[in-house]
This record gives structure tokens, sequence and C-alpha cells, in this order.
């Protein structure tokens, strides 16, 4: 094989091993995939929890040596005691998920190459096979990180194997261990590339579902869907801005022009009220929706938003209502636009007063 043939060989594995998204994108996604991990590793606990304790009582019975039962019994202690810690202590969505499921999983497979050679040594290595083959398909990690457990899990078990199998299982339990531990880490590798890249268009879907393009705010999709699912949304106030003279901008001078006025207020809207709060609802339109009660600094938040806005020499009309006597969204929003359309007419009016004289 020619140098260069090796190059483009080892160029392939490389691509296989990754997961075909930039680091932005890896970054993007990092909450969702601890996410999704932290749901595997209650249930993947749960079930190591209980499948122990069932073999620490069946071992018991059976009058298995003291070592078997206790094996058991550890596995069993230890799958209680993190299925306790995640979910009391941690939030889905915690840096620490990744290293609890790295822990966990290094249990398991530590749990399995016991089993199978120090205490099992006359016996085939079945449980270590199943746990390589079917515990990296529980959880998302890069297909780097999932390739090298596999291959350092394989190591370890070739290592006990060789120390503590008797002469007639030796040759299986290696053959079996090489063998399926590539097989697991081809299946493995390739399941974690579909992972990543179905949470990412998963995710992508969302954001252009609920966020407006040009402005990056949400999007009046989302806006509606809190208007009418949300029973639990309790605002403060609801803001409701127009940007007035959007139209006569396009006319005069393009529509570039009035998208950099949308973007520019957008931006300053956000940075008043929160990214998490604000919703882009029309061409024109803008609503918030404050949690804080404090009506001075809403009028503070208001007269800023204006101030820097007639900076760059735009103008918008704002209305905002208080919420009361819990009245619904609807009504509220329905409030905070009247106050906002009697801005707007009175603009209007001082501006077409302007022009007559």
């Amino acid at each position: 094989m020619s140098m260069r043939r090796f190059h483009m060989f080892l160029k392939e594995i490389l691509k296989f091993f990754s997961v075909g998204l930039s680091k932005e994108d890896l970054i993007e996604i990092s909450d969702n995939i601890r996410k999704e991990n932290y749901k595997s590793l209650i249930v993947v606990a749960l079930l190591s929890m209980l499948f122990s304790f069932v073999m620490t009582i069946v071992s018991y019975a059976a009058h298995d040596s003291f070592r078997v039962t206790m094996l058991h019994a550890t596995l069993t202690i230890c799958s209680c005691v993190l299925l306790l810690f995640v979910i009391l202590y941690k939030d889905p969505k915690h840096h620490l998920i990744m290293t609890e499921t790295h822990l966990f999983c290094f249990l398991l497979v530590t749990y399995a190459i016991i089993l199978s050679t120090v205490l099992n040594s006359n016996r085939s290595a079945v449980t270590f096979i199943a746990i390589i083959l079917a515990l990296p398909l529980f959880f998302t990690d890069h297909p780097k990180r999932v390739a090298l457990f596999i291959g350092l899990s394989s190591i370890f078990f070739l290592v006990f194997a060789t120390l503590f199998d008797s002469q007639e299982v030796l040759l299986d339990d290696i053959v079996n261990g090489i063998v399926f531990s590539l097989i697991s880490i081809i299946v493995s590798s390739y399941m974690s590339k579909v992972k990543f890249q179905n949470i990412y268009l998963k995710r992508k879907y969302q954001y252009l579902s609920e966020t407006d393009v040009l402005t990056g705010l949400q999007n009046r999709n989302h806006y509606e869907y809190i208007l009418e699912h949300n029973q639990n949304y309790h605002p403060s106030y609801c803001i409701y801005m127009d940007v007035n003279g959007l139209h006569e901008l396009n006319n005069n001078d393009g529509h570039m022009a009035g998208d950099i006025m949308l973007k520019y207020i957008a931006k300053i809207f956000c940075r008043t009220f929160g990214e998490h709060s604000c919703f882009r609802v029309g061409g024109d339109e803008f609503v918030a929706f404050s949690f804080d009660e404090d009506k001075d600094q809403l009028i503070q938040a208001i007269a800023y938003l204006q101030h820097e806005a007639n900076l760059k020499g735009y103008h918008v009309s704002i209305g905002y209502s208080a919420m009361h006597n819990n009245i619904s969204l609807e009504k509220l929003v329905k409030e905070a636009e009247s106050m906002m359309y009697e801005e707007k007419r009175k603009y209007y009016e001082e501006n077409n007063r302007r022009k007559m004289r």
C-alpha cells in the first residue's frame, strides 16, 4: 500500500469516528447531550440496581461463594447511591452528568470483568460480552471517546482473562473479547454519530420553528403557543412595542434599510427585557413579558429603549399593562396593545402637525 493510499485510508477511519459537526455546533447541543445521558443514566442505574439485587438474592440462595454474592451486592449499593445522587442533587444540564456517566460505565465494566474472569474462571465471559455490546448504546458520547472506552475495557478484560482464566476457556475469551469489542466499537461509534446528528437536527428544527430569522427573537409561532398552552406563564407586565415609520423607510430607502432598523430595535429590545422574554409578533410589532414587579424600573427600561432608538433616528411606540386579578395573557396583551396604539396615534398626529408647519 502506497503512502498516499495509507493516508486516504487513515483519513476515512478518522472520518468514521467524527460526528460531522463543527465545534460551535457541538457546543450548541452539549446541554441536549447531557440531558439525554441524564435520562439514560437514571434508567440504566435503576435496571442495574434491580438486576444486581435479584442476583444477590439468587446467589445467596444458591450458596455461591461469598465473593460472588458480595460483588452483586456491591453493584446494587453503588447503583442505588448513584441513582439517588443523580435524581436528588443534579440538574439534567449539569456538566458533572458526563463524568457520572463515564464512572457508572466504568463500574459496570469492572463488575463484568471481575465476574467473568476472577470469579468464573472456568466459564466463558458472557457477562463482559453482553455489557460491552449493550452499554455504549444507552449513552450518547463522541465516537472517539466511545471507541477509546471500549478499547481500554477490552484490554483490561484480556489482561484479567490471561491472569485468571482456565486454559479451557482462555482462547475463547481472548477471541470473543477482541471480535465483540471490535463489533461494539463499529456499531456504537456509528450509533453515536447518528444520535449526535439527530439531536442537532432536532434542535435546529426547534430553533427555526420558534425563532424569527431576521431579528433572532422568538417568533409569532412560539408567542401564540405560550398564549394558548402555557398556563403557568404569569408575568407581572406585558410590553407591546411598534416601530414607527417602517413602511415609509422601506419605500424611501429600500427594504434593506428597514431590515437594519428592525434588527437594531430588536437588539436593544432584547437587551432591555431579556432574550427569553422577547417576541417579534408582526412585521414591526414586538412583545415582551416582564416578571419584575417594580413599575419604576419598567418605566425606566421603556425610557431607555426609546432613547436608544432615537439615537439612530428611529422611533418606537410602547404600551404596557400590569397583571391584575389573574387576567388571562390574552387580556394582558390586549391592554398593552391598546396603550401602544394610543401612543402611536399621538406620534403620527404630532408628526403631521410638524409637517404642516
